[in-house]
């Protein structure tokens, strides 16, 4: 899953102060103080280039997608996503640790990111820390319930792994009813695991 640039708003206020109480001389107001603004976001043209990028990545084309994501991940440090992609990325050229490292860069921006968390589950899931895979599946469903992937790789943990079968079928369940179709395969697994734990 590839998520587009996230957009901070950085609101500049403008701050007056002003007192008025009964019997006492006016103060007069503090003068207003104007922030400087900066553009809050990429312009069309990087967004532009942001989506080509997302393209190269998923045709696997690393070399022009790299460069890319780390011009507006320098550029734009406040937006996940450019981390976020990255962190595919590096996943995507089997370097486990750099893909790691990205998603919680990713994630210390944005803690709700729902891929780097999706993401970042899977590769601890791979790693054995089914513990820790299994918080940030359900961080990522916090920020996004129905997300099919979430509910399915949460139910795929807490079936194969951590052997809870009646969170695995609460799960399962939320994956199916996610679904325009319930999955089919999910179905009989279903049957299958609710015989079990009758």
């Amino acid at each position: 899953m590839y998520q587009t640039l996230s957009k901070s708003l950085c609101v500049a206020g403008v701050l007056i102060l002003m007192t008025a109480c009964a019997g006492q001389p006016q103060v007069a107001p503090v003068p207003t103080v104007q922030a400087v603004t900066q553009p809050v976001g990429p312009d069309a043209g990087e967004m532009a280039s942001y989506q080509a990028a997302v393209q190269y990545l998923e045709q696997g084309d690393y070399d022009r997608a790299k460069p890319v994501f780390i011009a507006l991940a320098q550029k734009y440090p406040d937006f996940a996503g450019p981390l976020a992609n990255l962190g595919i990325l590096a996943e995507q050229q089997g370097d486990m640790d750099a893909a790691i490292a990205q998603y919680q860069v990713a994630l210390a921006i944005k803690p709700d990111h729902v891929a780097a968390l999706n993401n970042l589950a899977i590769l601890l899931q791979q790693r054995g820390e089914f513990e820790r895979a299994a918080e940030f599946y359900l961080r990522g469903l916090k920020a996004a319930p129905t997300s099919p992937e979430l509910n399915y790789n949460l139910a795929v943990l807490y079936e194969l792994y951590l052997r809870d079968f009646n969170k695995a079928i609460r799960y399962y369940e939320s994956y199916n009813a996610s679904l325009d179709q319930p999955d089919a395969e999910v179905e009989t697994l279903l049957k299958g695991l609710k015989r079990r734990v009758n």
